[in-house]
């Protein structure tokens, strides 16, 4: 039996990989929301529809300048939240701080920019 729980050890970049890919298992349905990205609101986790959502994010970013991987981390970020707790998210009190300390986190795995341009040019494709 599955519990979709966060292994001990699993960085930050495989869980958005994970998540952006659909593989987590935490299919479910929650209220429609509108996006940040324009997109349909949607009433089910579907991985295709946050796929789409983060392909028109990182569309035309240099992902080969850390500047461009840093300009889309964040967008990113908060594309991947809004998709798994709704766009209501956003309006939580510590939705801000959840975005920077995730990113702090990223910043501090040596591993995690590597990853992140793996993640973002498959999405470009």
């Amino acid at each position: 039996m599955s519990t979709n729980r966060i292994r001990p050890g699993t960085s930050a970049i495989e869980i958005l990989r994970a998540l952006a890919t659909g593989k987590t298992g935490t299919a479910g349905t929650r209220p429609p929301a509108a996006t940040d990205s324009g997109g349909p609101a949607t009433t089910t986790h579907d991985p295709a529809v946050l796929r789409q959502r983060l392909k028109d994010v990182v569309q035309g970013v240099d992902l080969d300048s850390k500047e461009g991987l840093r300009t889309a981390q964040r967008p990113v970020l908060r594309e991947i939240l809004l998709w798994e707790f709704g766009a209501t998210f956003r309006e939580h009190a510590e939705f801000t701080a959840m975005l920077d300390s995730i990113e702090r986190t990223l910043d501090a795995d040596p591993e995690a920019p590597r990853k992140l341009v793996a993640l973002l040019r498959d999405l470009q494709k």
